[in-house]
């Protein structure tokens, strides 16, 4: 993927990249050309267990809309756990589409802004 410094303004390759500080895990790249770093998210571990609690609950739904009969109950309470974590998208008054964030959204934007403003970006 290419991508256009905002520092130097030249283009560039972007080539991801992550480590690990304190209890931040972040993913970031870098122009090759000033050293302008980008952090693209920042997640510990409890993201990660709600990412891994997220796919899990995808693969139950999933599961559940194959058995016979349907127990909407069941469907209805996995997927109000799905979208608690992943958001949802919902139209406001006005008629247009609006993104509601889910925790893991939410969490991940917290973190990025404790990560930058401890370490800067």
């Amino acid at each position: 993927m290419k991508a256009n410094c905002d520092e130097c303004h030249k283009d560039f390759e972007v080539k991801h990249k992550t480590r690990k500080i304190d209890k931040f895990i972040v993913g970031y790249f870098r122009c090759p050309h000033c050293k302008r770093e980008y952090v693209a998210y920042v997640m510990d571990k409890e993201i990660k267990k709600l990412q891994e609690r997220r796919k899990s609950l995808l693969f139950q739904i999933q599961k559940a809309y194959k058995q016979r009969p349907l127990d909407m109950g069941k469907i209805q309470a996995l997927e109000e756990e799905y979208q608690k974590l992943n958001g949802r998208s919902t139209k406001n008054i006005v008629g247009q589409n609006i993104k509601v964030p889910g925790a893991i959204e939410t969490r991940m934007d917290e973190l990025k802004k404790e990560y930058i403003e401890k370490y800067g970006a």
